[in-house]
């Protein structure tokens, strides 16, 4: 016979999820599921930017890149998007080595149709640099 505490490990715990509000719902119920109560506050709001200018440029002149960093998922869903644009395909992408921050951000690239040639070990923006280097 299972005790109670087996079957919901986290009862009695209360959990702050800071994600933003469209990402913490699967946590949430993952958590809840273990019998947490989950308080949700996100720490950060995504948002559109005032102007895309700064990336539009860099897609209007994608064959001049060797590498393309990515370090979210909302960071490729907003380039993928704003690719649209320009009429961009993955073919326009072939060329660039690419990078991910940590598994969620490659699968994300890769239901794009990009090929990821890098995630570093920690998934911070500052291991890709060490990654650099080896390459």
């Amino acid at each position: 016979m299972r005790k109670p505490n087996e079957v919901h490990p986290l009862a009695g715990t209360r959990i702050l999820v800071g994600r933003a509000r469209h990402q913490a719902s699967a946590l949430s119920a993952g958590l809840r599921s273990l019998g947490a109560r989950v308080i949700e506050i996100p720490f950060i709001e995504i948002r559109r930017p005032q102007s895309f200018h700064a990336l539009d440029d860099a897609l209007k002149n994608l064959k001049s890149y060797d590498w393309l960093i990515l370090t979210s998922v909302n960071g490729v869903n907003a380039m993928w998007e704003r690719r649209r644009k320009f009429r961009l395909t993955r073919k326009h992408f072939k060329h660039l080595q690419i990078a991910a921050i940590g598994p969620a951000t490659k699968s994300a690239l890769l239901k794009s149709g990009l090929k990821v040639k890098m995630v570093p070990e920690e998934y911070v923006a500052e291991s890709v640099v060490k990654g650099l280097r080896e390459k």
